[in-house]
């Protein structure tokens, strides 16, 4: 279930225009909040499994999701590398990340949209691409055209339908929603910084 989303998710910036030929290298930090539809399903749980807050690192050819818990202990990580098109994924749990081809997406598409949006993050004005599976979870994406990634390095990142996402979109999510029968999952933008990050980082030894 977590990689599911994590994955789903993947995706910036402190200037307000980047041009077509600058992708942008850099961190976005997010909250991440839950709402429960199902009593036997208490928030606190969601927490413990997705954890509270997330940072996403762009650089190109890379992207890692870092997952941490309220006391702000890292709860889990995942690295996608666009030259191999494989995600690992290291669980607190696990000492061991474990590797997924990320060229396979066997969920049905039922619908993908890409609209206006009157939602503003961090005083960014965004679009929704909105995915629809065919097994009715739903998921969300906010992003900012302001904001520039080079779509050409997620290509083969079918899972989650994600090379869609990036061929639209052109940039990370500032918000996202996540839709499923009991609980939907939120991660919003709460701060983005552009800077230089070292390869080491995206390391999955």
């Amino acid at each position: 279930m977590i990689r599911i989303f994590v994955l789903t998710v993947l995706a910036l910036l402190t200037f307000s225009h980047a041009s077509a030929d600058e992708s942008f290298e850099g961190v976005i930090k997010y909250k991440i909040e839950f709402e429960s539809y199902h009593e036997n399903l208490p928030i606190h749980l969601l927490e413990e499994g997705f954890g509270t807050s997330a940072q996403a690192f762009y650089k190109p050819g890379y992207m890692k999701m870092v997952f941490t818990g309220k006391q702000g202990q890292e709860h889990a990580w995942e690295v996608y590398v666009a030259s191999e098109n494989k995600q690992f994924l290291k669980m607190k749990s696990d000492p061991v990340p474990v590797s997924h081809d990320s060229g396979k997406e066997t969920r049905r598409l039922k619908s993908f949209t890409d609209a206006d949006s009157d939602y503003e993050v961090l005083g960014r004005k965004t679009r929704v691409v909105t995915i629809e599976y065919e097994d009715g979870s739903l998921s969300k994406y906010w992003y900012s055209p302001s904001i520039f990634i080079d779509p050409a390095q997620f290509q083969k990142l079918e899972f989650s339908y994600l090379n869609r996402y990036w061929e639209v979109a052109k940039s990370p999510y500032l918000r996202h929603e996540w839709h499923q029968e009991n609980y939907k999952l939120i991660y919003t933008a709460e701060k983005i910084s552009a800077e230089k990050l070292d390869d080491s980082l995206f390391s999955v030894e």
